[in-house]
């Protein structure tokens, strides 16, 4: 098995934020388990089928997105990598970062836990409905 480096992971996330799904698909395994901290449930897609999928997460938001990735650690075939977000939606500009672990086979990505760091923030940024339960009394 091959040795996991943080220059790979790195760009590997590095082609997610710059709108490069082909090339972040090809680092995924052919089935790859996304699990997203924020409410939605977890999802298996075919790796066919990943770009297509992040890109319905955000084509009706309105939003423009633009990410940071920030390798923090590789442990075996593990890796934590935080992507700082910028969002801009009807004037709005806000930030965001989340938290990813990722789990690699023979460095091919095959799970991908994303957590929001603030979750206020990121509620705020992406205009969701329970931001008011967030917000204190």
């Amino acid at each position: 098995m091959a040795k996991l480096e943080a220059d790979d992971v790195h760009e590997l996330f590095l082609r997610l934020a710059t709108g490069d799904h082909a090339g972040f698909v090809g680092g995924c395994a052919e089935e790859i388990v996304i699990v997203v901290r924020h409410g939605r449930e977890s999802v298996t897609l075919h790796r066919a089928d990943v770009g297509a999928w992040f890109e319905e997460q955000y084509r009706d938001s309105g939003a423009t997105l633009c990410s940071t990735p920030s390798v923090v650690y590789i442990t075996g075939q593990r890796a934590m990598v935080i992507l700082g977000h910028a969002l801009r939606r009807d004037g709005v500009n806000r930030q965001y970062q989340t938290i990813n672990q990722c789990e690699f086979d023979d460095g091919r990505l095959t799970r991908w836990t994303l957590s929001p760091l603030n979750l206020l923030e990121y509620a705020l940024a992406w205009e969701l409905p329970a931001v008011d339960q967030l917000l204190p009394a």
